[in-house]
């Protein structure tokens, strides 16, 4: 899979601060960009490798971030970067997944206390 970017920016003066999507999966990802746009700042990519590099250019207020992906580094090994390098902004990392969690992805999210939001999920949340 090719990593891509996917431009979005905040509508009007509206904005409160600036958010990272992570998902593999392209119509997805345009589908959270698209709710959260008009609120705040978004910035999507596809892979995690392309989130660090976002993450090292600029300051981000919130993470979401697919708990698996596609190819190369995990939604798990993205958060356990981002801890290493910029715990603040690991505490306001969530998850998001699709899939039925194993006992392994399970045992993460209550050692680290990271929400994980079940896709499909109302926009509300």
């Amino acid at each position: 899979m090719v990593a891509a970017t996917i431009p979005m920016t905040s509508r009007g003066s509206r904005s409160r601060g600036r958010v990272l999507v992570v998902d593999d999966e392209p119509a997805i990802l345009t589908l959270i960009a698209d709710t959260l746009d008009g609120f705040y700042n978004v910035t999507g990519v596809t892979t995690a490798d392309e989130a660090l590099s976002h993450i090292e250019q600029g300051k981000f207020d919130l993470v979401l971030s697919d708990l698996r992906l596609g190819e190369g580094l995990t939604g798990i090994d993205l958060y356990e970067r981002i801890l290493e390098h910029s715990p603040e902004l690991a505490g306001r990392f969530v998850f998001m997944t699709g899939d039925t969690l194993g006992q392994a992805s399970q045992v993460f999210l209550d050692r680290t206390q990271r929400p994980c939001l079940a896709k499909p999920f109302p926009a509300a949340d």
